[in-house]
Formats: C-alpha cells, structure tokens, sequence
C-alpha cells in the first residue's frame, strides 16, 4: 500500500472516534509515527472536558494539554482496536479550533490555519 493510500486509510478508520470531525494525519520519514491534526467534534469535546473536570474555557479547550492527552488516548485505542500496526498508531495531536478550508490555509505558510 502507497504512502498516500495508507494516510487515507488511517483517516477513515480515526475519523469514526466521536470526538473527531475532521482529522489530518501526518508521517513523515524522520518520525517513528504519525501525528494527526483533529478538527473536534464540539459537542464530543465539551462532553469530554466535563467528564474530565476540565473547564470549558472556550477556545482554550483546544490548548488544555490534559483534554489533548485525553484525545490522544482516545485515537489511540482506536487504533488498537482497528488492529492498527503499532507504527500506525498516533503519537501526538493538535487540535484545530475551526475547519480547514482553501480560505483559511495558506501555502505559503505551509498550510498553517489562520484565526
């Protein structure tokens, strides 16, 4: 399976998590394994924040290092229970406050989201 067709694969399968509305993942040939760029489900994040105690402070629930930990666990036993090789499975996410779309990622910034 072709580099491209794995990512894609690997997105369908953490796409299903229910936090995730849109996801990213990421490898490159100097990492070990792939990161993911998550555009949350709000209604799922916010549930998750409460059930974790962890205050729904707006935007700052996507900079809350411990809900981030909380994801990544998360996308991590999907990946498990998807049978994922363990080079497969997520090691880090970032997530992103709004969509991505063409009128808000600019190439030349390399693809960074502007707010």
């Amino acid at each position: 399976m072709d580099g491209s067709r794995q990512g894609t694969w690997l997105e369908s399968l953490y796409r299903t998590a229910a936090v995730v509305a849109n996801i990213c993942v990421y490898a490159s040939l100097d990492r070990v394994k792939p990161i993911a760029i998550i555009v949350p489900a709000g209604p799922a994040l916010l549930q998750l924040a409460k059930e974790n105690n962890i205050s729904d402070e707006g935007s700052s629930l996507y900079h809350n290092k411990k809900l981030q930990n909380i994801v990544l666990k998360e996308m991590q036993s999907k990946g498990r229970a998807g049978r994922l090789a363990p080079i497969e499975i997520i090691y880090h996410v970032a997530l992103a406050e709004q969509e991505w779309t063409p009128q808000n990622v600019s190439n030349t910034d390399y693809f960074r989201i502007r707010g």
